[in-house]
């Protein structure tokens, strides 16, 4: 799993113990993708784009689905120095899109912290003690919030959005977790 996030050096030996010594495989999108346009037999089609900038050769990655009539679109956001890890961005963030489809969006009056901890209740933890970390961003005239929040199951941090209050940033980190756990307990 090459998706990028900012993790300090002791997240990430914490992240590499978990892989080393659990019997969870790491995330793997791509299959996750493959297997989920095998159920729904769609045929993806994959596009990439290439930046040559510092003669360093970079990759966008850019699926392209049809379903119930519709064509759906969606691309790795960033640039990457190889294709497998531009890909792997892309089909995380098509699989993202096709959850948030299935709850009817992403509309602003869900509660994602509470759908995170419904999520643990019916995977039979539900005294599971979720701790976001919010900070200050940005240096800006108005306030600015970023959170995070530390999931174990996905050995890292998962950082939300820039946003205006610290209760949209603790939203918006909850839900990109909730996006991630769905899709690897999917």
């Amino acid at each position: 799993m090459n998706i990028m996030f900012a993790i300090t050096h002791s997240e990430a030996l914490i992240y590499w113990c978990n892989i080393l010594f659990s019997a969870k495989p790491i995330p793997n999108y791509r299959t996750k993708f493959h297997e989920y346009c095998q159920n729904e037999d769609i045929q993806p089609h994959c596009d990439f784009v290439e930046d040559r900038g510092n003669h360093n050769p970079r990759f966008k990655c850019i699926i392209t689905i049809k379903k119930d009539g519709k064509v759906f679109k969606k691309d790795s956001e960033v640039f990457y120095s190889r294709k497998d890890e531009a890909k792997e961005a892309a089909c995380f963030n098509m699989l993202q899109m096709q959850f948030q489809s299935r709850e009817g969006g992403a509309s602003g009056q869900v509660s994602w912290k509470s759908k995170l901890k419904e999520f643990y209740d019916k995977k039979g933890e539900p005294n599971k003690e979720l701790k976001y970390d919010t900070k200050p961003a940005g240096n800006g005239t108005s306030p600015q919030f970023i959170s995070s929040i530390y999931i174990l199951e996905l050995g890292e941090s998962v950082q939300g959005v820039i946003s205006r209050s610290k209760k949209e940033a603790e939203q918006s980190a909850a839900k990109k977790a909730l996006d991630k756990l769905q899709i690897i307990f999917s």
